[in-house]
């Protein structure tokens, strides 16, 4: 099975053997259509996607934190909490040991010098 996106959708294309065409020929196909060898070969698919989308999240995050600290700072000075305030605390030690081993040093910043 081949998957291709076209026009922001994804398609399944299967290729059968065409005896009187001489050659294989590629049909489209719906996922309702799979055999389970297609449905394992999707599922695949999309775990592979979705790492791929979460290093490029993570590296455009790594790159520009500001932009996302800056909207949960807002957030908290409008009176809002997290949904669970103990998995933020826990993402917040992760943030300070990642912080940590990354050995980025903090620069002196003159109170003046805010962004």
């Amino acid at each position: 099975m081949q998957i291709r996106y076209r026009n922001g959708n994804i398609e399944f294309l299967r290729s059968t053997y065409s005896a009187e065409l001489g050659r294989s020929k590629a049909k489209l196909i719906s996922p309702e259509d799979f055999t389970e060898d297609e449905k394992a070969q999707h599922v695949k698919h999309l775990a592979e996607r979705e790492k791929e989308n979460g290093k490029l999240l993570a590296e455009y995050a790594a790159k520009s934190p500001e932009r996302e600290l800056k909207m949960i700072a807002r957030g908290f000075e409008a009176g809002y909490k997290p949904n669970n305030e103990l998995t933020f605390w826990l993402a917040y030690d992760e943030l300070k040991k990642s912080i940590r081993k990354s050995k980025m040093k903090r620069p002196k910043i003159d109170k003046e010098e805010k962004i």
